[in-house]
């Protein structure tokens, strides 16, 4: 729904996909067990008109060992397993582009762990992260995924369930509070969202048309996150992660 939008648009968007996520709602199980022919249909889309980024296999917490909060099987608590999760979608997006795409160096952590608080593993995941991707977060959350707990529609920040989901006007309004006006916002950057909501569709065309969006209408400058990366770094993803491993031997990365 949201790929056949920006396919109609000509809008060429950033997807941070998993591969094997067998219990979170962020995506089907496109290379696990079931092969979902829906879920390679949509990485084939993705692969030839968009830009894919590695979001790890599963979905796990990375830097963190599985404990009574966290069950077994959703843990990350070693480089060894941040690797892993890292490769696996590598392995299948190459399989699903017959080779073209052998690398992805573009890398979103699940939940934002452990960039976004510091938290436990930082070191070892950053390091095992850094053989592989930029490692790329974000500056605007859209809320988007605040309302729902991967099952049903639930209150902001909260557990109980609400009567009526968030409309696309509201994820639209929670960006613009947030971006205002070119040179007037509180925030700049990258935004985040996700493809498995009805209200995030909804917002989509609000925000982002090329016309009638919000951020046509203001004015704002656009592009990817590659473009970001090169922004900032002067350099693309694959010649930052190159430059971090011209001395360790690894396989050089290519543009992807």
């Amino acid at each position: 729904m949201n790929l056949a939008y920006l396919d109609s648009k000509k809008m060429h968007w950033d997807f941070f996909v998993n591969t094997n996520n067998d219990w979170s709602s962020n995506t089907c199980d496109a290379w696990g067990r079931s092969m979902n022919a829906t879920c390679v249909a949509a990485v084939d889309d993705i692969l030839k008109l968009h830009n894919p980024g590695n979001h790890t296999m599963h979905h796990w917490h990375l830097g963190t060992a599985a404990t009574d909060t966290i069950p077994t099987g959703k843990g990350c608590g070693d480089a060894a397993c941040v690797k892993s999760e890292l490769l696996g979608v590598e392995t299948a997006i190459s399989g699903l582009s017959k080779g073209s795409r052998p690398h992805l160096t573009r890398f979103r952590a699940p939940f934002g762990e452990p960039y976004e608080v510091m938290g436990p593993g930082y070191d070892f995941v950053g390091a095992a992260v850094a053989t592989f991707a930029v490692s790329v977060g974000w500056n605007i959350d859209s809320t988007d995924s605040l309302y729902d707990d991967g099952t049903n529609c639930t209150a902001l920040n909260g557990n109980s369930p609400v009567a009526t989901c968030p409309t696309g006007q509201d994820i639209a309004r929670a960006v613009e509070a947030l971006i205002g006006t070119p040179g007037t916002g509180a925030r700049y950057g990258i935004v985040l969202m996700h493809g498995i909501f009805g209200w995030t569709h909804d917002a989509l065309p609000l925000l982002f048309d090329p016309v009638t969006g919000y951020l046509a209408q203001n004015k704002f400058r656009v592009g990817t996150v590659e473009d970001a990366i090169c922004w900032k770094y002067g350099m693309h993803s694959w010649e930052v992660v190159n430059a971090l491993n011209k001395y360790s031997g690894a396989d050089a990365r290519t543009a992807n």
